[in-house]
């Protein structure tokens, strides 16, 4: 733990330089500062999802400057979907990968590309998203999704003292897509604070859904978000007011707010919107009054984690996990290593996100004074 930490620290440290692009968010070229011998002849292939927000590249891209400042050879790849990327993974053993690092799109759809991988021994890294149903994956890193989860519901529960109230307030819920394994685990979290309030009915959710299944936003777009808290607005709260949106991402944030919006809610009965990611807009949305809440998944503590696994796995050592009980990916529990997330509010947002270099400053537009 203390060398991982020492690791972290000296990232941190050294993302506090000034911000640059589109998103404000440091560019990464500082994450390792001095470059050594340490992976030279190794080989590391790195197969991500290609998505319209831009993560998986500045993540990529973050993660491929650090393993090549440790003089390693990588091989970075972007697929559309899972049959994409069972494709890279073969043409990659074809090159000789040392070590794979990948975000799975579709687990059902890589079980060939994989068992190719366990013919030849090379060792795998299952980044933020578990690898389901194989047993080649030999680590999984990734941010603590169930405390994620009870994040999002502890924030909910002490704004509005549902332990101690004799109030009833309604509530709508806008999980994770099925296909993505930390959805559940992310709905099982908040269940663990919020699912008391559902039975007792303090918390009254009109539409009926409070099942994973039934309240999953199955294509993850910003789009769909908006459409069903739309309808759920037009159907069930034509004569009350919605107190809660539990939204589990920024995207499923924005589209509440853009239905709340079109639906001309005013401020006063504006709910609590919550969300995850500490997307830029969502962070303007919490400066602005309109989320109130994002959990913050620092990309840059994540990839210097897997860089120090990598690094571990390719020279004989052990990988330090926090977590070997927890995440069974249908054949076998995944020794795992959790990053801790931070919660981000009106109250934190500059020291969090400002002060540790991941946004600059003037990419914050501060409301008007009067």
């Amino acid at each position: 733990m203390k060398k991982l930490l020492t690791l972290m620290l000296a990232l941190m440290l050294a993302l506090t330089s000034a911000a640059c692009g589109d998103t404000g968010q440091t560019d990464g070229d500082d994450a390792v500062t001095v470059t050594s011998q340490e992976l030279e002849g190794k080989k590391v292939g790195i197969v991500l999802p290609s998505e319209p927000s831009g993560r998986w590249e500045e993540e990529g891209n973050l993660l491929q400057r650090q393993l090549e400042a440790l003089s390693a050879e990588v091989e970075l790849q972007y697929a559309a979907d899972g049959q994409e990327q069972a494709s890279q993974i073969k043409t990659m053993i074809g090159r000789n990968i040392s070590c794979l690092i990948i975000v799975p799109i579709d687990s059902a759809a890589l079980g060939s590309a994989m068992e190719s991988v366990s013919n030849v021994n090379i060792p795998t890294i299952s980044y933020d998203r578990l690898l389901m149903d194989t047993p080649q994956v030999d680590y999984y890193l990734t941010f603590d999704h169930r405390a994620i989860g009870r994040a999002l519901a502890q924030y909910v529960e002490e704004q509005l003292s549902l332990s101690t109230t004799s109030r009833t307030y309604t509530c709508e819920l806008f999980m994770g897509p099925p296909n993505d394994s930390n959805a559940l685990t992310l709905y099982e979290g908040m269940m663990d604070v919020l699912s008391g309030y559902f039975v007792d009915g303090t918390l009254v959710v009109r539409s009926g859904y409070t099942s994973f299944q039934a309240t999953a936003v199955e294509d993850g777009l910003q789009e769909t978000a908006q459409k069903t808290c739309s309808n759920y607005l037009d159907a069930f709260y034509s004569d009350g007011t919605l107190d809660i949106c539990l939204a589990a991402s920024d995207t499923f944030a924005a589209g509440c707010i853009a239905a709340l919006t079109r639906a001309e809610c005013p401020p006063a009965n504006w709910p609590i919107v919550t969300g995850q990611d500490a997307e830029l807009a969502a962070v303007q949305n919490i400066v602005d009054g309109e989320q109130h809440m994002t959990v913050f998944k620092d990309n840059r503590v994540l990839a210097q984690a897997c860089v120090s696994m990598v690094k571990d796995i390719l020279t004989g050592t052990t990988p330090e996990t926090t977590n070997n009980k927890q995440y069974d990916n249908g054949v076998k529990v995944v020794p795992t290593y959790e990053c801790e997330p931070v919660v981000v509010t009106q109250a934190n947002y500059r020291q969090v996100l400002i002060d540790s270099g991941y946004y600059a400053e003037e990419d914050i537009v501060l409301p008007e004074q009067n």
